[in-house]
């Protein structure tokens, strides 16, 4: 992985992981029942999706690997990984 795809990923690795944080922090509803177990299994989950996120980038870019999403099918492109996952996260 070159260092341009590992900043990206830890750029948005970040964002992730602020809006996950900021979320539970705020005064919405759901916020204030969370519990520490919640908060484990959130940012569980924002770590896992980020390295998802890593992988299918680097997966873009390789001949050796293809995707098994099919939403996303065998070879998408950059830009495509990139709005599936920020529509996921």
């Amino acid at each position: 992985m070159n260092k341009k795809a590992v900043a990206i990923t830890a750029v948005s690795l970040a964002i992730l992981s602020f809006s996950s944080i900021k979320a539970m922090a705020s005064d919405w509803k759901f916020g204030k029942d969370w519990s520490k177990e919640d908060t484990a299994y959130q940012l569980a989950f924002t770590a896992a999706l980020g390295a998802y996120w890593s992988q299918s980038r680097y997966i873009t870019k390789s001949q050796k690997f293809h995707e098994k999403n099919p939403i996303l099918g065998k070879h998408p492109s950059t830009s495509e990984v990139d709005a599936y996952f920020i529509a996921c996260g």
